[in-house]
């Protein structure tokens, strides 16, 4: 009797365990980049996914329904495999998304628990599609992406954390770099949304002037022309901006100054030494080259706060910011902004030491 019952209870434990095993990894869609396109009905879905075979690499699948999962399980039922979406390294939008709000699309990639927060987010030119279904694209062509944001500091650099922490915080405003479909992604601007939809395009100085204006500029090359040393560049290595809000409820006013650090990292007259006299020159035209990309972004705002104009008077006057209601968002459109930039153009090695 014992080994009748021993025997059943292995049956029934084996049955249970065979059934509720993971899928094994060659029934696994391995997704590394998701892109969604608005229909008339609803959505196109596009997946870049790696193989699980030998030779690897990468396949597109396309799937359309009414929402991105009912997509994705199209896309499901056309390879015949379940897709993994925690190795997916990039999301993109399409421009008919961002153009009429990425709320819809956006929401399963907040639910999912399987979503990986730290994937960057990109906004396509034209569609999704075209850009996932370019020849020899791989996961590691948005990390390169990413990565030449960091160090030019003229596109945006954002991961799906961040793009929800900005879209549901107090200034609803976020930034993603845009991409256009040629022989592979190429970021051509930064697109600045404000409650899901696309307010404006940056041009990469337009951008490195929002960056200065909210602090974060940390990359990329300012030209300036010197009357000794022709064309100078100029490497930034940190800003930092301080913005207080200086007006009223009705007339909301703002003082901004930002410093930057930036050190020499060319010149094309290089027949003489760049002496300690030269600096204080460098440092008046990144400011005034700052300055002007500056007054650049905010001339092509069109009414977005990405600088974080309702953040700094919810933080520094929140009575204010509660007297505003409703209509805060018109009334930082119409703000005024008065900034104030200085620089410090650092003196390396090279420059301490005379010629020979």
């Amino acid at each position: 009797m014992k080994k009748t019952l021993t025997s059943v209870l292995l049956s029934l434990i084996l049955t249970l365990t065979a059934s509720g095993c993971a899928p094994e990894l060659y029934e696994r869609l391995l997704i590394s980049a998701i892109g969604v396109d608005r229909t008339t009905t609803g959505c196109r879905v596009t997946v870049l996914a790696s193989e699980t075979t030998e030779d690897g690499g990468q396949s597109t699948f396309s799937g359309e329904g009414d929402t991105v999962p009912e997509a994705l399980s199209q896309i499901a039922l056309e390879s015949g495999r379940t897709p993994l979406y925690s190795h997916n390294a990039a999301i993109l939008f399409g421009m008919q998304c961002a153009e009429s709000g990425i709320a819809e699309q956006l929401d399963f990639f907040i639910r999912h628990y399987d979503s990986r927060p730290t994937a960057k987010v990109f906004l396509a030119e034209d569609t999704a599609e075209s850009v996932l279904l370019q020849t020899d694209l791989t996961a590691e062509r948005f990390m390169q992406l990413s990565n030449g944001a960091k160090y030019s500091g003229a596109a945006a650099d954002v991961n799906l954390l961040q793009l929800v922490n900005g879209l549901y915080g107090i200034n609803t405003t976020a930034a993603l770099p845009v991409l256009r479909a040629d022989d592979l992604p190429t970021p051509v601007g930064t697109a600045v949304l404000q409650s899901y939809r696309l307010c404006t395009v940056l041009t990469p100085a337009e951008a490195q002037g929002l960056s200065a204006l909210q602090g974060t500029l940390s990359g990329g090359e300012f030209t300036v022309k010197d009357e000794a040393f022709g064309t100078v560049s100029l490497k930034v290595r940190s800003t930092n901006s301080n913005i207080i809000f200086t007006g009223t409820a009705e007339q909301p006013k703002f003082t901004a100054r930002i410093h930057v650090i930036a050190e020499v990292s060319a010149v094309t007259n290089t027949a003489k030494h760049v002496g300690n006299e030269a600096f204080p020159r460098f440092e008046t035209a990144l400011a005034n080259c700052t300055e002007e990309r500056i007054a650049a972004y905010l001339k092509n705002a069109n009414g977005a706060d990405a600088a974080g104009l309702s953040e700094v008077i919810f933080r520094t006057a929140p009575n204010v910011w509660r007297e505003m209601g409703e209509s805060r968002a018109e009334k930082l459109s119409k703000a005024e902004i008065t900034f104030h930039v200085t620089a410090e153009v650092q003196r390396v090695e090279e420059e301490d030491i005379p010629y020979f």
